[in-house]
């Protein structure tokens, strides 16, 4: 969806353009307000996993009900139901699958090497599994949160103002000695993190990123020309960005004989996932793809796998989201201007995030990102004050 403000007072309403967009529609807004009623992204469906299965963490539960997200981990699977509850499977070592029985409302999930977290509606976080790092003792009076990353020995949060909080240790729990987790100076207008074992990647609002982490820099030396990053991930000793043009870069260790080339077949991608030693992309069309150690299956895709909402991946997993789109919602878009105050408005939906960026034109290579916003099923709204005669707005889903 791109909304367009302009100066002059008019409140007529036309599509400049409808197209896909990310799996999202695009049209413009010529001042005053108006609703718009688009991006149709299907209901709550189904979950695919393939590869290793020693733990059956291939075998979802046939109980689980509506699933709006997924999250995979050593071992086990997590996923998150339209009724705010987490279900685990797999691997129950370590308290992996020990999901607090009260823990509700939750909007986000994430997994780590034996432990998981998630994010409630309310901004806090819960967390759960192995404590030997002290990665699941959540730090007191944490709030605000907007999005969750866990690994093996440490967890992490976004804020609501563009700050990441740590507390464990990093570590590959190789030959490395153990480094508390800490958080650099050059570490704000964060607006997505994720953590890898030893290394940890966030993305800045401008399409930059920050990677910081144990004494490892052939993990954390960002390659040369990474800009206009939307989508990051990261695992094993490897990082995987999918950049706006559709293209997506890989660097750190190889392990099992794989290489940071990626495939040429892998293009229009806007989200990553990455597990151990190999990666999987979504493209812009549902379709999934993955390449790299294949030892268990993890990068051999499914026959006959329908297009995904969202992808995730776990040490020797790969995870789909399948969504059933005979029934699609629908994102109603309210945008208004009165003088020089812009605000837009929408419901959100559990289990989804969604991505306000702006620009100076549609075809401007230069997106700014506006706040990353956390579905929890409430109304988010966004103001600002118009500093220019014409301003784009898009949003993005995932």
């Amino acid at each position: 969806m791109i909304l367009a403000f302009k100066t002059a007072v008019s409140l007529t309403f036309r599509i400049l353009r409808f197209c896909k967009l990310e799996r999202s529609l695009l049209a413009a807004l010529i001042a005053g307000w108006i609703p718009i009623t688009a991006l149709s992204q299907g209901s709550a469906g189904k979950i695919v996993v393939w590869g290793d299965n020693h733990a059956q963490q291939t075998n979802v539960p046939p109980t689980l009900q509506n699933p709006v997200a997924i999250a995979g981990g050593g071992y086990f699977c997590l996923a998150l139901q339209e009724n705010g509850r987490v279900v685990g499977w797999g691997d129950s070592d370590a308290g992996r699958l020990d999901i607090p029985s009260d823990l509700s409302n939750v909007i986000a999930i994430a997994a780590g090497a034996a432990n998981g977290m998630a994010l409630k509606k309310d901004g806090t976080v819960a967390c759960w599994g192995s404590t030997y790092w002290g990665q699941t003792d959540v730090p007191g009076g944490l709030n605000n949160v907007t999005a969750i990353a866990v690994s093996d020995t440490y967890s992490a949060v976004l804020k609501q103002d563009g700050t990441v909080a740590m507390w464990g240790y990093f570590t590959d729990g190789d030959f490395h000695t153990p480094v508390p987790v800490f958080v650099p100076n050059d570490a704000s207008n964060i607006v997505d993190i994720v953590a890898a074992p030893g290394h940890f990647v966030a993305l800045r609002s401008d399409g930059t990123l920050s990677v910081w982490g144990g004494d490892y820099p052939v993990r954390t030396n960002i390659p040369p020309g990474i800009s206009n990053v939307v989508a990051i991930a990261a695992g094993g000793g490897s990082t995987l960005i999918a950049r706006r043009n559709g293209t997506v870069v890989r660097w750190g260790e190889l392990w099992y004989g794989t290489s940071n080339e990626v495939p040429a077949n892998v293009t229009n991608v806007i989200a990553v996932a990455a597990g151990e030693a190999h990666s999987v992309a979504l493209e812009r069309d549902g379709s999934v793809v993955a390449w790299g150690w294949n030892y268990d299956g993890q990068a051999t895709i499914p026959a006959g796998l329908p297009r995904a909402q969202s992808i995730a991946a776990g040490f020797l997993n790969s995870l789909a989201l399948i969504v059933d789109n005979s029934q699609p919602d629908q994102l109603l878009i309210r945008a208004t201007r009165m003088n020089n105050l812009i605000e837009i408005s929408f419901q959100t939906k559990l289990g989804r995030s969604y991505f306000l960026e702006s620009a100076a034109s549609v075809d401007s290579p230069t997106w700014r990102m506006e706040p990353i916003v956390p579905g929890d099923g409430a109304t988010f709204t966004f103001r600002a004050v118009a500093q220019e005669a014409q301003r784009f707005f898009r949003v993005r889903t995932r």
